[in-house]
C-alpha cells in the first residue's frame, strides 16, 4: 500500500498539473484540489515515518528500516521529474512557499544521506546482501545509495572495502554502483588501490586495477601504490603490478622511486626480473606492423626463394581442372568456398575462389594478397595452411587445408555455450596461433568464432575466410553482421589507432561468448552496441570461476594500455591463473583432448566441374606473386 506521503505528493502534482493545463483560464473555472500548505504540513509530519534513524544495520531489520517497494512507484516518479526537468522545479517552487519547498528538499536530502550512511556501515561490516540491496535501483529508485559517498575521512565505500579486504563487497560496488569513481581520494589523497597495497590485499588490488584503477596516482606523500607494495616487499603483488607497466620514474616526497624505496635484495630482484617490461622505467609499446604491412616483406621472401624445376612445372600446370568440386562451403559477394578433391591424390581441400573484377573494383586486392601471403608463409599446428594458389583470367584460387568440423561459430549456434574446461582448450590453441602471428608483427584483428575452424580431431585452427564469408546464409546475414560488429574493440570504434592489444581484447570477447553464449556488449541495435563497447560496464555472471572472471576483466579492459597482454604480450596471458597447470608444450603438440566432432560423409556425387572453372581456359599470370605451391 502506498504511504500517505506518496499519496500527498501525487495529489500535489495532480493539482499542479491541473493549474498548468488551465493556465490562462478564468480561475473560477479551475477545480482546486488541496492547498499546498496543508499537503506539505502532512509531508513534514510524516518525515519520521519515511526513514527511521540508523543504529546498527542488520538484514533482519532491513524491511522495516528502508523504504519499501510499495512506496517507490509514486515517489520515484516525483523525484525523477524534479531532477530531470528544471522547468518543472522552477514552477514547482513558484507554486509553494520558499520555506516549505526548502523543508521538503532538505527532507529528501536527509533520506538520501541515511541511505549512504547505511551503505558505508554495510561495507564496513562486510554485509554483502545488504550492500547489493542498497545499490539496487529497482528496489529504491532515486533513493538508491550513492557508491561515491564519503565518510568524515573522505573514504568512499570502495576505500573501506579495500582497507579491510572485502573482495565480494568490492565486486558488488563495481558491478552495481552507477558511475562509481575508480580513483577517489580521501583526505590523505589515497585511492582505494593505495589502501589495498598498504594492507597487501592482493586479489582486491588486482580487481581494482582490472576495473580501471590508476597505478600511478601519488598520495599526500607522493607515493604511488607501487611504492607501498615495494616498501612492504610483497613479492606476488609487486610482480603483478610491475607487469601492468607502471611509471617507475615517479619519485615520492623523499625523492625516491618505487625501486629505491626498499633496498632489500629480494625486492631488487623482483624489479630486475620485471625490468625488460619497463624500458627506461617507462613502458612504451613498440608499434607493430599491421597485417597489411606484411605483404611486401613476405612477397619478397617468396620471390627470392629458389624453386626446383619440378615445383616450377607444377605451378605452371595447376588449374581448376585438377580438382573435383564436392560441395559448397560458403558463398558471398566476392566469391565462393568449395570442398574439392585433387584428382591425382584424392586429397580434400577448401577451395576459395575470388572474382578479380569484384576484388579489384572495390580496391580489396590487398586483403586477398594478405591472406595468401600469411597463410603460405606460416606453418603452425593451429593456423590453417595454404597449400596452393593460382589464377585464371577472371578468378583467384586459394587451396587451403580442409577442416571438416566446420566453424566454432557453427558449434556455438547449435550448442549455445561451452563449459569453462572446453573453452579453455580452444582458447589455449588460439593463444598459440596469435602468439605466432604476433612474433611476426602481424595483428590479426578479425578474431571471432566464424574465423576459427575445427579439424578432424577437434582442434581449433585460425583461418580467415574474410570477404567470401559475407552472408553465407542469407537469412542469418543480419545476425552475422552483428556478430562481427560485436567483435570490434573500443579503440577500433574510436579510431584512436590500435596495436597487438586489440587481439587480446578479442580473446576476451571470444571467451565470453564461448562461456555465456553471447558477446559481452551485444545489442540488436548496432548503435547501442557500439556505445556499449566503448562505455558500458562489463557484466560478469557470478556463476563463473573467480579465475575466469578475472581473465575476462583483464582482457576486456577498454583502455588498451591497461589490458592484459599489452605489456608482456601473449606470454603474459599464458601466465594468468585461468591457465594454471597448462603444459604449453603439450598444447603446441596437439596434446589436449577437445571433443571430437561428428564428421558427415562426403560420398555424395561430385558437382559439375564447370562451377569452379573460368570462362577462359588460358592460365593467366597477370597478378604477380599470386601463384604458389606448398611443400
Amino acid at each position: 500500500m502506498e504511504s500517505i506521503m506518496a499519496k500527498n505528493l501525487k495529489k500535489l502534482l495532480d493539482g499542479f498539473l491541473i493549474l498548468e493545463k488551465n493556465h490562462g483560464k478564468n480561475p473560477s473555472d479551475v477545480t482546486q484540489t488541496s492547498s499546498s500548505g496543508d499537503i506539505l504540513n502532512k509531508i513534514k509530519d510524516e518525515t519520521s515515518l519515511f526513514l527511521p534513524s540508523y543504529g546498527s544495520i542488520s538484514e533482519g531489520t532491513l524491511a522495516q528500516d528502508l523504504p519499501s517497494n510499495n512506496f517507490n512507484p509514486g515517489f520515484r516518479h516525483i523525484i525523477a521529474i524534479q531532477t530531470s526537468k528544471r522547468n518543472f522545479i522552477r514552477k514547482f517552487s513558484d507554486l509553494i512557499s520558499t520555506e516549505q519547498y526548502v523543508e521538503a528538499l532538505e527532507s529528501y536530502k536527509e533520506q538520501i544521506s541515511k541511505m549512504d550512511i547505511a551503505l558505508i556501515e554495510a561495507v564496513g561490516s562486510n554485509n554483502v546482501s545488504l550492500c547489493r540491496q542498497l545499490l539496487d535501483r529497482r528496489e529504491y529508485g532515486e533513493l538508491v545509495a550513492q557508491p561515491n559517498a564519503k565518510d568524515t575521512e573522505g573514504n568512499t565505500p570502495l576505500h573501506i572495502a579495500a582497507m579491510h579486504g572485502h573482495l565480494k563487497i568490492c565486486e558488488i560496488l563495481l558491478d552495481y554502483g552507477d558511475n562509481i569513481d575508480k580513483n577517489p581520494i580521501n583526505i590523505h589523497k589515497k585511492t582505494p588501490l593505495h589502501l589495498a597495497c598498504i594492507n597487501n590485499q592482493i586479489p582486491l588490488a588486482q580487481l581494482l586495477v582490472r576495473s580501471g584503477a590508476n597505478i600511478n596516482i601519488p598520495d599526500d606523500l607522493e607515493n604511488t601504490p607501487v611504492h607501498y607494495s615495494a616498501q612492504l616487499g610483497s613479492k606476488e603483488l609487486l610482480e603483478w603490478l610491475l607487469n601492468k607497466g607502471p611509471d617507475l620514474s615517479i619519485k615520492n616526497s623523499e625523492g625516491k622511486t618505487a625501486m629505491e624505496i626498499n633496498t632489500r635484495e629480494s625486492v631488487q630482484e623482483i624489479f630486475k626480473k620485471e625490468q625488460p617490461h619497463n624500458t627506461n622505467s617507462l613502458f612504451t609499446l613498440a608499434k607493430p606492423i599491421d597485417l597489411m604491412g606484411m605483404i611486401q616483406k613476405i612477397n619478397k621472401i617468396i620471390h627470392n626463394s629458389p624453386n626446383n624445376s619440378e615445383d616450377f612445372d607444377n605451378i605452371q600446370k595447376l588449374s581448376p581442372g585438377h580438382f573435383r568440386p564436392i560441395k559448397i562451403l560458403g558463398k558471398g559477394s566476392f566469391g565462393e568456398v568449395f570442398l574439392v578433391e585433387k584428382k591425382d591424390t584424392k586429397q580434400l581441400f577448401a577451395m576459395k575462389i575470388l572474382m578479380k573484377n569484384k576484388i579489384m573494383g572495390q580496391n580489396l586486392l590487398k586483403y586477398a594478397m594478405a591472406e595468401r601471403n600469411i597463410a603460405s608463409a606460416i606453418k603452425h599446428p593451429f593456423i590453417v595452411c595454404l597449400r596452393y594458389s593460382f589464377q585464371t583470367d577472371n578468378k583467384l584460387y586459394l587451396l587451403l587445408d580442409y577442416c571438416p568440423g566446420g566453424s566454432l561459430g557453427g558449434f556455438l549456434l547449435r550448442e549455445k555455450r561451452f563449459s569453462e574446461e572446453r573453452s579453455r582448450i580452444y582458447l589455449c590453441e588460439i593463444l598459440l596461433a596469435l602468439e605466432e602471428l604476433h612474433k611476426r608483427d602481424i595483428i590479426y584483428r578479425d578474431l571471432k568464432p566464424d574465423n576459427i575452424v575445427i579439424d578432424t580431431d577437434g582442434h581449433a585452427l585460425l583461418t580467415d575466410f574474410g570477404l567470401s564469408k559475407e552472408g553465407v546464409i542469407e537469412k542469418d546475414s543480419a545476425k552475422s553482421f552483428c556478430g562481427s560488429a560485436a567483435y570490434l574493440a573500443p579503440e577500433i570504434l574510436k579510431r584512436t589507432g590500435h596495436g597487438k592489444a586489440v587481439d587480446c581484447y578479442l580473446l576476451g570477447v571470444l571467451l565470453y561468448e564461448m562461456i555465456i553464449g553471447i558477446p559481452p556488449f551485444y545489442s540488436q541495435n548496432k548503435s547501442e552496441m557500439f556505445s556499449n563497447i566503448k562505455k558500458a560496464k562489463l557484466r560478469v555472471p557470478t556463476s563463473l570461476s573467480i579465475e575466469c572472471k578475472n581473465l575476462l576483466r583483464d582482457l576486456l579492459q577498454k583502455d588498451p594500455n591497461k589490458r592484459l597482454g599489452c605489456v608482456g604480450g601473449i606470454s603474459q596471458i599464458k601466465k594468468h591463473e585461468f591457465f594454471y597447470g597448462i603444459d604449453w608444450d603439450l598444447v603446441y603438440n596437439r596434446g589436449l583432448r577437445p571433443p571430437v566432432p561428428y564428421i558427415m560423409s562426403n560420398e555424395s556425387q561430385y558437382l559439375p566441374e564447370v562451377i569452379i572453372a573460368d570462362s577462359q581456359n588460358e592460365i593467366n599470370s597477370s597478378l604477380p606473386g599470386w601463384t604458389f605451391i606448398g611443400k
